[in-house]
Protein backbone atom coordinates (compact mmCIF):
# COMPACT_ATOMS: atom_id res chain seq x y z
CA UNK A 1 0.00 0.00 0.00
CA UNK A 2 1.67 3.61 0.08
CA UNK A 3 4.34 2.92 1.79
CA UNK A 4 3.16 5.98 4.49
CA UNK A 5 5.03 5.07 7.94
CA UNK A 6 2.62 5.33 10.56
CA UNK A 7 4.20 7.89 13.44
CA UNK A 8 5.51 6.16 16.54
CA UNK A 9 3.31 5.64 19.57
CA UNK A 10 3.65 5.24 22.91
CA UNK A 11 1.46 4.25 25.55
CA UNK A 12 0.33 6.64 28.46
CA UNK A 13 1.65 5.47 31.60
CA UNK A 14 -1.09 6.54 33.35
CA UNK A 15 -4.35 5.23 31.37
CA UNK A 16 -2.70 2.63 29.20
CA UNK A 17 -3.99 4.09 25.40
CA UNK A 18 -1.73 5.09 23.08
CA UNK A 19 -0.63 8.11 21.87
CA UNK A 20 1.89 9.64 19.01
CA UNK A 21 4.95 10.85 20.77
CA UNK A 22 4.43 14.23 19.42
CA UNK A 23 1.08 14.63 21.48
CA UNK A 24 1.41 12.15 24.39
CA UNK A 25 2.82 15.09 26.44
CA UNK A 26 -0.24 17.25 26.27
CA UNK A 27 -2.01 13.91 27.01
CA UNK A 28 -0.12 13.34 29.67
CA UNK A 29 -1.38 16.62 31.46
CA UNK A 30 -4.97 15.84 30.63
CA UNK A 31 -4.89 12.26 31.68
CA UNK A 32 -3.04 13.59 35.34
CA UNK A 33 -6.31 15.97 35.45
CA UNK A 34 -8.98 12.77 34.62
CA UNK A 35 -6.78 10.81 36.90
CA UNK A 36 -7.27 13.15 39.46
CA UNK A 37 -11.14 13.89 39.36
CA UNK A 38 -11.66 10.18 38.99
CA UNK A 39 -10.00 9.26 42.34
CA UNK A 40 -11.83 12.20 44.14
CA UNK A 41 -15.03 10.31 42.96
CA UNK A 42 -13.83 7.35 45.25
CA UNK A 43 -13.40 7.18 49.47
CA UNK A 44 -10.45 8.09 50.46
CA UNK A 45 -9.38 4.46 51.38
CA UNK A 46 -9.68 3.55 47.79
CA UNK A 47 -8.15 6.44 45.88
CA UNK A 48 -4.57 5.52 44.64
CA UNK A 49 -1.47 8.30 43.53
CA UNK A 50 -1.68 9.10 39.84
CA UNK A 51 0.76 6.62 37.95
CA UNK A 52 4.49 8.81 37.33
CA UNK A 53 6.32 8.46 34.15
CA UNK A 54 8.77 4.73 34.33
CA UNK A 55 12.48 5.19 33.98
CA UNK A 56 13.68 6.18 30.28
CA UNK A 57 10.07 7.81 29.84
CA UNK A 58 11.00 11.11 28.58
CA UNK A 59 14.30 9.51 27.14
CA UNK A 60 12.20 7.05 24.86
CA UNK A 61 9.85 10.01 23.73
CA UNK A 62 12.93 12.48 23.22
CA UNK A 63 14.72 10.07 20.90
CA UNK A 64 11.78 9.10 19.46
CA UNK A 65 11.76 11.86 17.83
CA UNK A 66 14.91 12.82 16.75
CA UNK A 67 16.35 14.49 20.16
CA UNK A 68 18.72 13.65 22.87
CA UNK A 69 17.49 11.89 25.72
CA UNK A 70 17.73 13.47 28.94
CA UNK A 71 20.30 14.25 31.13
CA UNK A 72 18.96 12.51 34.14
CA UNK A 73 20.59 8.97 34.48
CA UNK A 74 17.18 7.56 32.92
CA UNK A 75 18.67 7.72 29.26
CA UNK A 76 21.35 5.70 29.91
CA UNK A 77 19.61 1.93 29.69
CA UNK A 78 18.51 3.59 26.43
CA UNK A 79 22.13 4.82 25.08
CA UNK A 80 22.97 1.56 25.79
CA UNK A 81 20.68 -0.06 23.28
CA UNK A 82 20.85 2.14 20.50
CA UNK A 83 24.94 1.20 21.07
CA UNK A 84 23.49 -2.06 20.80
CA UNK A 85 21.99 -1.58 17.28
CA UNK A 86 18.17 -2.09 18.71
CA UNK A 87 16.09 1.17 16.79
CA UNK A 88 14.19 3.61 18.34
CA UNK A 89 10.89 1.25 16.82
CA UNK A 90 12.30 -1.78 18.88
CA UNK A 91 12.80 0.48 21.66
CA UNK A 92 9.03 1.94 21.22
CA UNK A 93 8.07 -1.66 20.87
CA UNK A 94 9.49 -3.08 24.23
CA UNK A 95 7.92 -0.37 26.03
CA UNK A 96 4.28 -0.87 24.80
CA UNK A 97 4.39 -4.35 25.28
CA UNK A 98 5.75 -4.09 28.95
CA UNK A 99 2.86 -1.08 29.53
CA UNK A 100 0.07 -3.24 27.88
CA UNK A 101 1.23 -6.35 30.20
CA UNK A 102 1.38 -3.77 33.36
CA UNK A 103 -1.92 -2.33 32.58
CA UNK A 104 -3.05 -6.26 32.65
CA UNK A 105 -1.87 -6.87 35.76
CA UNK A 106 -3.04 -3.85 37.41
CA UNK A 107 -6.56 -4.59 36.04
CA UNK A 108 -7.17 -0.91 34.61
CA UNK A 109 -9.66 0.22 32.20
CA UNK A 110 -9.16 3.25 30.23
CA UNK A 111 -11.33 5.21 32.69
CA UNK A 112 -9.03 4.39 35.34
CA UNK A 113 -11.72 2.43 37.71
CA UNK A 114 -10.70 -1.29 38.84
CA UNK A 115 -12.19 -3.96 36.42
CA UNK A 116 -15.18 -5.72 38.12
Amino acid sequence: MGGTKRPPTIVCYICGREFGTRSVHIHSKTCSKMWSAEQDKLPETERRPCPEAPPGFESLVRASLGKKPVDDGSGDALLDKMKKGATIDEMLQEYNDEAFRKNDQENLSPNFAQRP
